[in-house]
């Protein structure tokens, strides 16, 4: 089943945390606790991810390219990158790059933290980009999140 932002975005903690087998997840990073590694894990129908060292919790959601707007501005540079050519290439020849990391403001901006990837998707006319999804409250802080104890 495909997940699209309008489903998730307003999800709270406690929504999130009830929904997620959390089980599964605590077992992988029991014993095995590598900094800064996402320990992937999945619920029926959705499908998240969980960095264990801040707890953060994002969802894998498909969402509209034009309703993001990348952190940095200097596009004409990003545009020439190598790699964003890459990006575009893969897309011209029907392939996906890896999912971009978007949160969302507390104000409801969509923010993206890869914005050659984002430019790529724009500049091919892609309406719809995989995405690792999270809101922020009022502090600017991860909405979802998970305290593990290993």
């Amino acid at each position: 089943m495909n997940l699209y932002l309008e489903q998730v975005k307003n999800l709270t903690n406690t929504e999130v945390n009830n929904k997620v087998n959390f089980g599964l997840a605590e077992q992988q990073v029991k014993g095995h606790y590598p900094q800064g590694k996402f320990v992937p894990f999945d619920a029926p129908s959705y499908g998240w991810r969980c960095d264990t060292i801040t707890g953060h919790i994002e969802a894998f959601v498909w969402s509209h390219v034009e309703q993001i707007e990348p952190i940095e501005q200097d596009w004409d540079f990003a545009l020439r990158h190598w790699t964003t050519q890459r990006y575009i290439a893969w897309l011209r020849q029907g392939h996906l790059p890896p999912p971009i990391t978007v949160i969302q403001h507390v104000s409801g901006t969509l923010y993206s933290l890869n914005r050659r990837r984002w430019l790529a998707a724009r500049e091919v006319g892609l309406a719809w980009l995989p995405t690792w999804f999270s809101p922020t409250n009022k502090g600017g802080t991860a909405r979802w999140y998970r305290t593990y104890s290993v």
